[in-house]
């Protein structure tokens, strides 16, 4: 049962411990360390938030939030052609803020899964849950006001996660498809195990695509030079900028963490 209800809203994407977050996020791709290191190092140009709904004082709800700035170009470019097409990257690249919409996302900023954190025992299908999203909409649309944002999203729910919200919500809502999601198992140990499973045809095809490649070298280092994580970076932001759908991308201290040797 949901009572002595709190909303409470936090200034930082994780604002329970790694236990708590690990279960009520327990299907999420990102880890709780994965999280962390992103609230840490910061992602240009989004504010981090969340909504904590508790009953009894303890989580029952969570909703990682974020602030951003979206450019409505973005999403124009790829289907236009020609002249329309170079004068719309001339107005991207010299007045984003022409076009730029202030997005409240509920997900998270990057990844294509985006859903909430439910304590486990909550029954999304009791009646009192329904009316716990009627406050948590009006929590949202009064930040919403506040802070004068433009959209509300619920960013890259799945078939799944998309559930966990009730219909009465999503009814209100308009779907825009983006990027697709899929996860897939690889039960190949080596290269060689994965093209001794595929066809003559296409390994012959693989084969004969690899001949004509540019020979590359790939050089595992666990003490990369300053250099190389400037190159890293540079391509990273150069694909960030250059994508169809972008709420931001992480600041050079989310790749220098892993630089020291530290895993997740």
């Amino acid at each position: 049962m949901l009572d002595s209800l709190t909303i409470e809203l936090q200034n930082k994407l994780k604002s329970v411990d790694d236990s708590i977050w690990t279960e009520f996020f327990l299907d999420h791709p990102d880890s709780a360390a994965m999280i962390n290191l992103m609230q840490d190092s910061g992602t240009i140009p989004v504010e981090f938030k969340s909504l904590v709904i508790k009953s009894r004082n303890k989580p029952a709800v969570i909703l990682p939030l974020f602030i951003t700035k979206y450019s409505l170009l973005t999403t124009v470019i790829p289907e236009i052609n020609g002249k329309i097409k170079d004068f719309a990257i001339y107005l991207h690249k010299h007045f984003p803020q022409w076009f730029q919409i202030k997005v409240l996302g509920i997900g998270f900023v990057e990844g294509e899964y985006g859903e909430i954190g439910l304590d486990k025992n909550l029954n999304i299908e009791n009646p009192d849950y329904t009316s716990l999203w009627d406050e948590i909409v009006k929590t949202l649309k009064s930040l919403q006001k506040n802070l004068k944002l433009d959209v509300i999203a619920f960013k890259d729910f799945t078939a799944i996660t998309k559930k966990q919200l009730p219909k009465s919500i999503t009814n209100n809502y308009i779907c825009a498809n983006s990027l697709p999601f899929c996860v897939l198992d690889i039960n190949f140990k080596t290269l060689d195990d994965y093209l001794k499973s595929i066809s003559h045809e296409m390994k012959r095809y693989l084969n004969h695509s690899i001949k004509k490649s540019s020979p590359i070298a790939i050089m595992v280092t666990n003490s990369p030079k300053t250099n190389d994580l400037d190159t890293i970076y540079n391509l990273y932001s150069l694909q960030v900028e250059t994508a169809e759908l972008s709420f931001g991308k992480h600041n050079q201290s989310y790749f220098d963490f892993f630089n020291k040797g530290a895993k997740i």
